[in-house]
């Protein structure tokens, strides 16, 4: 018996030696699959059980010495803390179980630091979830390697979406786009976060996401003169005609802000149009001839 429960701890402590390469505090099922599948594959066979046997064993001598255990801050099954790191900073959870997502919206604007709201939502940006998939598949061929051919023919765990409705108290909301934006990793941790230049150019784009147009305005008004290259960058390089047209308004209009940017956005406008500053709200006659647009706020 204590020969067999050498062996059980020398094996989850071989897991944990790797897991700590992975260097993320919160693991998913696929990690620990993928993880113990290229450890031991070799040996699978002399314990006459299958490898999907052989490997929730192995997680389950993980859980019993207390090596990981579930997260709870989210209600998943599929979800752990990593033995030796601790993490209660949702953004940092929600990018280690979506490993293609990026906190966005007015979660990048609190992140920022440019909003005085509390967001009560947790909102990130992930791909269209064909899109998703295809990056699962590079991820897992990267990560297996030579393995992931075997790994795949056995039926084991997949690398794939996790959907969780909360992380601690916030509820979370996935924003879902085939256009997906720029982000940055933020150093010493396991957080992607929207470029600035994209928060302001989604604050156009999404305004319902970012607090509302009035917000939006405030945090423009604000903040717009501060990043402004970064802004004008952003969004001639990335936004659609209306976005530019919008923002063109917004910069100069509220912000009192000129530019031979904003100028060369003027010849976006179309007369006789019906644009509205604000896409959710009604048409109002407050109309800007400059921009041709209604200033329906």
């Amino acid at each position: 018996m204590v020969g067999t429960m050498t062996r059980k701890r020398t094996r989850s402590q071989q897991v944990i030696k790797q897991l700590q390469l992975v260097d993320k505090p919160i693991i998913t099922l696929y990690d620990l699959s993928a993880i113990i599948f290229k450890l031991f594959y070799s040996q699978i066979e002399k314990y006459k059980m299958t490898p999907k046997e052989f490997i929730n064993r192995r997680i389950n001598e993980l859980i019993e010495y207390e090596y990981i255990y579930k997260n709870k801050q989210v209600k998943s099954n599929s979800v752990y803390n990593n033995y030796g790191h601790k993490t209660n900073d949702i953004y940092e959870i929600a990018c280690c179980i979506d490993p293609f997502s990026y906190i966005s919206h007015l979660s990048a604007m609190d992140f920022y630091g440019i909003t005085n709201k509390n967001p009560e939502n947790l909102i990130f940006t992930t791909p269209a979830l064909d899109t998703w998939k295809n990056y699962a598949r590079i991820k897992m061929k990267n990560d297996l390697k030579d393995y992931y051919d075997i790994y795949q023919q056995y039926g084991l765990k997949k690398l794939s979406k996790i959907t969780v409705d909360k992380i601690g108290k916030h509820n979370v909301r996935e924003y879902r786009t085939k256009n997906y934006g720029r982000y940055k990793n933020i150093e010493d941790m396991n957080v992607r976060v929207a470029t600035i230049g994209r928060v302001f150019l989604d604050m156009i784009h999404n305004q319902d996401l970012c607090g509302g147009i009035h917000h939006v305005i405030e945090v423009y008004e604000e903040y717009a003169k501060m990043y402004k290259k970064i802004i004008l960058k952003e969004i001639d390089n990335y936004g659609r005609k209306i976005d530019k047209i919008r923002a063109g308004f917004i910069l100069e209009e509220i912000c009192g802000i000129n530019d031979e940017m904003i100028e060369k956005w003027k010849g976006l406008v179309q007369r006789g149009g019906s644009q509205k500053l604000n896409p959710s709200d009604s048409y109002s006659p407050n109309y800007s001839e400059t921009w041709c647009i209604s200033v329906n706020i």
